[in-house]
């Protein structure tokens, strides 16, 4: 039945990628990917490593509070192989989290998955934040129909509470919160029975670790930050080498904010179709050519899905069928 369902969404997720493709008009497109050289394709392929590599640095500051011999490269590993999986999951922010934490040779599983979700909290606040300050920039510079300026304001507040919640959340058990709702609700799958301590300790590394290092949160809140501004440069930086019309930055801001946290919630398989009309959405909203929009979503799909391809690679070389055997 599951098969079945995700394979529904599938469909879905293609059909709404054909759909939009065909409303802008397939000449349109191939126009703006005619501009594409070999050598624009390389700079954008090679800044998603530096992406990736600068991830695992921000990442090894919390891990190196728990592990500090693992080595850096190590975790660029786990940073690729976890974003391949979270590609192909119905959210391309977090189904790839787990696989992260198993692909790093830790002598504490629990203390590897707690690093993790300390990250990717991190990550997303840090996201938050920036979106934030895109909306007020929105607000302030761009010339929006005053219904689209209080959405905006409304979203802006949503996200702002979720981030101050999942922070309080986490300092005082977020995993152990969890627990207590599925035992009120006598929900017990057989991996929580079965893990609940482990749950539970895990849980407290993350708490001990909001009460002891936030001098570390400060530092890694900050470096995610400027990642993410990276990642805005490079989707204004594609924009550019389609000589999309009416860009510059402001808007670039804007649209990849705003649009990473909506492909945030889950959706189609690898965000298919959802992906697209989102940012064609907001890139419309903006000013800019919906032609050049999608242009951006399929040229950064390309992109995606090469090191996707890549992170599925590595998971299976070091998470293969040997994986857990003594030798």
């Amino acid at each position: 039945m599951r098969k079945k369902v995700i394979g529904v969404f599938w469909v879905l997720g293609i059909a709404l990628l054909a759909f939009i493709i065909y409303k802008i008009g397939p000449k349109q497109i191939w126009e703006h990917i005619n501009r594409i050289t070999l050598s624009k394709f390389l700079i954008l392929f090679g800044m998603r490593l530096v992406y990736f590599v600068l991830r695992a640095i921000n990442w090894s500051f919390i891990m190196n509070l728990y592990e500090k011999r693992i080595p850096l490269f190590q975790l660029i590993i786990a940073r690729i192989a976890g974003d391949g999986i979270s590609y192909i999951t119905p959210s391309a922010y977090l189904g790839g989290e787990p696989v992260r934490a198993m692909m790093i040779k830790s002598r504490d599983d629990r203390r590897s998955f707690a690093s993790v979700v300390i990250d990717k909290t991190i990550e997303i606040v840090a996201m938050i934040f920036l979106t934030i300050v895109g909306i007020s920039i929105a607000i302030l510079h761009i010339a929006l129909p005053q219904r689209y300026k209080l959405i905006f304001i409304l979203f802006a507040a949503v996200i702002l509470i979720f981030a101050f919640y999942l922070l309080l959340r986490q300092q005082r058990g977020l995993f152990s919160g969890i627990l207590i709702l599925f035992d009120r609700i006598k929900f017990r799958p057989r991996f929580i029975v079965k893990n609940r301590e482990k749950i539970l300790e895990t849980d407290r590394h993350i708490i001990d670790f909001y009460a002891h290092h936030k001098k570390v949160f400060s530092l890694v809140f900050l470096l995610h930050s400027m990642v993410s501004l990276f990642w805005i440069f490079e989707i204004h930086l594609t924009l550019l080498f389609i000589e999309a019309s009416g860009v510059h930055f402001v808007k670039s801001f804007l649209v990849a904010t705003l649009g990473s946290m909506a492909i945030l919630m889950p959706s189609t398989p690898a965000s298919i179709g959802t992906y697209e009309l989102t940012f064609v959405t907001l890139i419309v909203l903006v000013g800019i050519p919906a032609g050049a929009g999608i242009t951006m979503t399929l040229l950064r799909r390309i992109v995606a899905l090469l090191w996707a391809g890549i992170g599925l690679l590595l998971m299976l070389k070091k998470l293969g069928p040997g994986h857990g055997k003594k030798t």
